[in-house]
Order: structure tokens, then sequence, then C-alpha cells
């Protein structure tokens, strides 16, 4: 048997619904088929009960909202036809039913049929012939891939926070890519973005998102604030990323307090695996909140004089605090810039400035960034195989998939 665990809930959570009464489950199944030896197979222990439903069926059954839902949904995909790989797909994108675990049944050794169950959506998958205790099992026991007490996996979320080191370097523009590009290699929207420039925040307008932002309410009173309230404040993007807005009008950025942004990121990190964090372009008292929960914090820098002095300064203020173990990573947008400009300075004058190399150069694309603003798609998904592109790739490899997301153990004190 082989089971792979994604969604943020333990399917085991099925047991426990149903409490003393055997777990409820419904077999989905294609309307030619014949499923009584598969039936009669499933229903052997007294703490499972499969029933079987037509796809059919259950599709106008969820029309219905007086329908009592079961524990869990079993589909027969032993074929692993696009047609099933599709019908996983819009079950875990139905509003009535995308909270159900769902387990894919498949045939051993059916070639990719498990990758492309799991990859649609399915929490598990089971390779045939499957029994009730197998269900069981899964129900009952610790399993590869599923965490010990419930919830998401092991793995731990990863806070990718981007920091605009001048006006104008591109910070928002590398914070959307790269939040898109996570989004794109992580399943069942496991990524979001968070705008926390509640002044002149754009995020919204970079992904074109005609949303209310709910910023306003949670600052009002951050105590509220539970994994009910974070779905419904949360902006989906068409490439899956969920996205917090900017507040609607400017706010000072001391309405956002240090324990509001650590309830906001603490409950954040309990429902995705990525967070990418865009701040201000001002150091606030919430700061250092932001950069003690941070994977990797990234410098967003232009290549001038201007910038090169505010880096140095706020790498010397992180020195004097003791705090170089921070997973400082400074990156120069618009390298190889053609643009004229009396204040740049060549890429070795720079790093000798500020005492360092960088750790990445985007390179310029003005054209490409330009259009992916003004019509609110990121440039990851007009030109996926740009140079822009694939250095945002890159940067995601290197730095957010490749680290275990440890955290400074030490209690930062900046900007208090």
């Amino acid at each position: 048997m082989t089971m792979v665990q994604h969604q943020e809930f333990d399917l085991r959570k099925a047991a426990v619904t149903a409490g003393n009464r055997p777990v409820d489950a419904v077999l989905l199944t294609r309307a030619d088929e014949d499923n009584t030896d598969l039936l009669a197979g499933l229903n052997i222990t007294n703490d499972v009960a499969v029933r079987s439903m037509t796809r059919a069926a259950w599709a106008s059954s969820q029309e219905r909202s007086n329908e009592e839902s079961p524990d869990l949904l079993l589909v027969d995909a032993e074929r692993g036809t696009p047609e099933d790989i599709d019908f996983i797909r819009r079950l875990k994108a139905n509003d009535n039913s995308k909270l159900l675990p769902v387990i894919a049944l498949v045939e051993r050794g059916g070639g990719h049929a498990k990758l492309e169950a799991t990859t649609a959506g399915a929490d598990a998958v089971i390779e045939k012939p499957v029994a009730g205790c197998d269900l069981r099992e899964i129900l009952s026991q610790p399993h590869p891939g599923l965490p010990e007490g419930g919830g998401r996996s092991k793995a731990q979320p990863k806070v990718v926070v981007f920091m605009h080191m001048t006006g104008g370097a591109g910070a928002t523009t590398l914070a959307v890519n790269l939040s898109c590009a996570l989004s794109q290699a992580t399943p069942h929207q496991e990524t979001c973005l968070l705008d926390l420039d509640l002044q002149f925040g754009s995020c919204d307008s970079f992904l074109d998102l005609a949303h209310a932002s709910p910023m306003a309410g949670f600052i009002e009173d951050p105590s509220r604030l539970d994994s009910t309230m974070l779905d419904s404040m949360m902006a989906q993007h068409p490439s899956g990323l969920r996205v917090l807005t900017s507040p609607d009008l400017p706010m000072p950025l001391e309405a956002l307090t240090p324990a509001a942004v650590d309830t906001l990121l603490r409950i954040t990190q309990q429902h995705y695996q990525n967070i990418v964090v865009d701040m201000p372009a001002t150091l606030t008292r919430w700061t250092d909140t932001v950069l003690k929960a941070a994977t990797v914090v990234y410098l967003v820098t232009a290549t001038t004089v201007p910038a090169a002095q505010r880096l140095t300064k706020f790498l010397t203020l992180l020195r004097r605090e003791k705090l170089t173990h921070l997973p400082i990573k400074i990156v120069v947008n618009r390298s190889g810039s053609s643009t004229k400009n009396r204040a740049e300075i060549s890429l070795a004058e720079f790093s000798k400035v500020i005492g360092k190399a960088p750790d990445h150069l985007i390179p310029n694309d003005y054209a490409l960034v330009s259009l992916s603003q003004n019509q609110g798609t990121p440039a990851l998904r007009l030109k996926p195989k740009s140079e822009f592109s694939l250095a945002v790739h890159k940067m995601a490899d290197q730095d957010v998939y490749g680290i275990q997301g440890t955290k400074p153990s030490r209690r930062l004190g900046l900007f208090k």
C-alpha cells in the first residue's frame, strides 16, 4: 500500500469526526462499473462503512446544501485516465467537497497513476487490491508523510521576506514573481503572499486582483484572527496563489503592532507551506518580528551610490545587534541595465562598498517587467523561459527548496 499526504488536515481526522460510529466513506464510481467485489473487500471491518455512489449522483447531491457530508471520499481511479485525474481535481476545487479527504484507488504498477492522482489533489493514494483493513490502518496509524499530531506535514513552513533597500528597486516585482514560482511548484494553494506595506502596497495591482482589502478590520482587532478568518481574508490569483492585500487607503505603519504581526505569521504558518512577505521600504517596530520568523531575507537593491550607502547602514546595524546569523541574501535587481545614470556604479565597486558580493543578480528586462505590471500578470506567466523568470526560479531553488527553515534561537530586539 502506498499513501501520500498533502493537505493541511490529517486523514485520521475523519476517524475523530466519526467518533464511536463507523467512518462513513463514499466510493465514487463511474456509471458503467460493477464495484460489487471492491465494496465487499472494503466493508470487512466494523469501523469503516463504505457505500457506493456514481460521480454524477455525487455532483447532483452537492447541489443540495442539506445533504450530510461523509467523512471521506474514495475515488476509483484504477485506469488513471485524464477523466479520472480531472475528476479528482474538480473534487478538490469544489467548495462543498474540497475539505473532505480524498483517497484515490489505483492499480498496482499502473505507471504514473499515483503521481498524477497526487498532483491532482488526492490526499492519499492506495494501490489495489485494497481492503477495509487498509482504510482502518490509514485512519488509525501514522504513515510516512502523515504528521504525528495531525495537521500538515513535518516540513517547516518557509517565510520568505523581501525588504526594499531603496525605492523603486523592484522588491515587490520579485516578491510577486517568486510567490507565483512557489505556487506553481507546490499544490493545494500552499503558498501565500502577505503585502505588509500598509501605505503603498501594490501586490494587488501587480496581480490584477480586484479585491477589497480586509487589513483594516484585522488591524482593528487582531485577536479575532483564526483559520476561518484568515481564509476569508485571502484573495485568490488564477495561479493558485493566495494574497493578503494591503489596505485600500494608506495607514500609519505603526497601526500594525508586533503582537498582531506575530499572530498573523503564526496562524499563516499553520495553513501554508510557503509564506512570502513584502515589507514596506521603512523600518518599523515590527520589522524584527518578521525577521525573527524568516527562512530567508532578500535585501533588494540597485547598484547606485544611495542604495549602497543605505544597504551598508543596514548591514552595520545587524552587526552591531549581533544579528549576522540572519539568513540575509543581497539581490541586485536589473543587473546589467543599460540605463545611463550618474549614480550607478559598477558591480565590483558596489560589492566593495557593501563589503561583500551580491548573492543574486536579476537580469534587466525592462520590456517584460513593464508589460507584466501593465497587464497585472506576473512575468513568469508571460514568459516562463525568459532570463528574468529563470533567475527568479534559481532564487527559489537555492534559497527556499533547499532550506529546512531553521529559525534563529536568539530573541531579536531591533527597532523596539
